[in-house]
């Protein structure tokens, strides 16, 4: 792997808000912008050799948002099955533009900070030889998350609700404060970061 892998990102925004009631989550405003945009936001000083965002329809609201912040949109038929499903399509894409590694982000996590993205990128480069490096919240590992690409043909055979967490035990692990890996899944957790942060 070269000392700069060329990184594919994928944003995970195909889940289908079960928890949040009839609303879509990622559609809801959060300081002045739809929550679905936050993490594209965040990560766009941060170099990329691809950028796509996962999601279960090109009509969603945050379609034109996304493409407009460069990245391209992968449609996952196959999203009411389960998380496993898009991290599938994403290391199928990520194999196809050869790319060296795989970022996985939620697109429900609004204060994952550019930091600790550029970190996961650097020390996966310098440090990381099973080519799995996580994040960690001093409880558990949590995406964001990077696979490199020896990793993408497993990847690409999940399947269902199983996601990569398997692959976790082999990574290494960055830790970051436990509010900063936060993800938004009921209206209440989105009404109370919006009391704190707005």
């Amino acid at each position: 792997m070269p000392s700069e892998p060329e990184v594919c990102v994928a944003v995970l925004a195909a889940g289908q808000s079960q928890r949040f009631g009839d609303n879509d989550k990622l559609a809801q405003v959060l300081q002045s912008k739809m929550l679905g945009l936050h993490i594209c936001d965040t990560i766009h000083s941060v170099d990329f050799a691809h950028r796509v965002v996962i999601t279960s329809s090109t009509g969603h609201p945050c379609v034109k948002g996304w493409r407009n912040r460069g990245f391209e949109i992968a449609v996952n038929d196959q999203a009411a099955d389960g998380l496993g499903t898009s991290v599938a399509l994403a290391a199928g894409l990520a194999a196809t533009r050869k790319a060296d590694a795989l970022m996985i982000l939620l697109a429900d996590m609004p204060f994952v900070p550019a930091s600790h993205i550029s970190s996961l990128i650097s020390t996966f480069s310098s440090d990381c030889h099973s080519g799995v490096m996580m994040s960690y919240d001093g409880k558990m590992d949590s995406p964001p998350a990077i696979f490199g690409a020896a990793h993408f043909p497993e990847l690409a055979k999940l399947s269902a609700d199983k996601g990569a967490r398997r692959l976790f035990k082999h990574g290494m692990r960055l830790t970051i404060a436990p509010e900063l890996l936060a993800d938004i899944d009921t209206e209440a957790q989105l009404k109370a970061v919006r009391d704190k942060v707005e």
